[in-house]
């Protein structure tokens, strides 16, 4: 470990740029290293006070034996090295013992740090995930509120028959040239009147309908949405499948269209009749 720890410094390796793994194994051997070198202090350090304590012995034991100071004030000064050196060796075994201690705690503290340091970075990817998730419910909520607002725009859109839907339209109707009809608009409804009038034009010229102006003009009365084909009950087939083709040409572009039935005649007031009539209520 040790030689890990001079071949990173024989190298200059920034500590900054060391990692963890290498960090900590190279403080761990420092620390043995450290904790050896002590080791060998204290055996030399022993050496010396046993051997002044041979050196002196024998002050001590005459003063023992005798009870004379002159024995002690004689040798006072070996003494107190003598003294001081087994001090020097005890308080320095306490010491490393309470060093080893401190070592300890501090590799707890470090540890807990550690962990504590842990815990917030996986704290914080959570957190990112989060807010991630977060925005792309946000940018999930604002693309459907703008598809919401454009479908509402969509919706409150004028009816209009682009070029591509007449096209359509007329080849479905076409089939059945020549069948007459009247366009019936709502009533003070200029987008029920625009509307009508495109339609009857898409009639007329692209599918080669016959317009048939009613006797007398008329408007459709509040309240009806969308666009209402009217056949005699007793009309021939072939008026009926024209009816048929045109609500679902309409639908199927788009625009809202209903198949209705005229009441029949009876006496002569509604006579059988081929004649298709169409109201344009409005949009919405």
């Amino acid at each position: 470990m040790t030689r890990l720890w001079r071949r990173l410094r024989r190298k200059r390796v920034p500590q900054s740029e060391l990692n963890n793994a290498d960090i900590m194994a190279a403080k761990s051997s420092l620390e043995h290293s450290v904790d050896s070198w002590e080791a060998v202090a204290h055996i030399f350090t022993a050496l010396v006070a046993v051997g002044l304590i041979i050196e002196y012995r024998g002050p001590f034991v005459n003063f023992w034996n005798t009870h004379d100071w002159r024995y002690i004030r004689d040798s006072i000064g070996g003494i107190l090295v003598t003294i001081g050196v087994a001090g020097e060796l005890l308080t320095g075994f306490r010491a490393t013992a309470k060093d080893g201690e401190l070592r300890e705690a501090n590799s707890i503290l470090a540890l807990r740090a550690t962990e504590a340091l842990a815990a917030s970075s996986e704290r914080i990817v959570e957190l990112n995930l989060e807010i991630a998730k977060a925005q792309e419910a946000a940018a999930k909520a604002e693309a459907r509120a703008a598809e919401a607002n454009l479908e509402l725009e969509r919706f409150r859109a004028p009816r209009h028959l682009t070029d591509e839907q007449v096209r359509d339209m007329a080849d479905r109707l076409r089939p059945f040239a020549g069948q007459e009809f009247d366009v019936t608009p709502y009533w003070d409804n200029s987008e029920s009147l625009d509307f009508a009038n495109e339609l009857a034009d898409l009639l007329v010229h692209d599918a080669d309908w016959i317009y048939v102006k009613p006797a007398q003009t008329g408007h459709m009365l509040g309240g009806k949405i969308g666009v209402f084909v009217w056949s005699h009950p007793d009309a021939d087939t072939r008026t009926k499948m024209a009816v048929a083709a045109l609500v679902s040409a309409l639908i199927d572009n788009g625009f809202a269209a209903a198949p209705r039935a005229q009441n029949p005649g009876g006496t002569g007031t509604n006579v059988k009749n081929n004649k298709i009539g169409i109201n344009v209520g409005s949009k919405y």
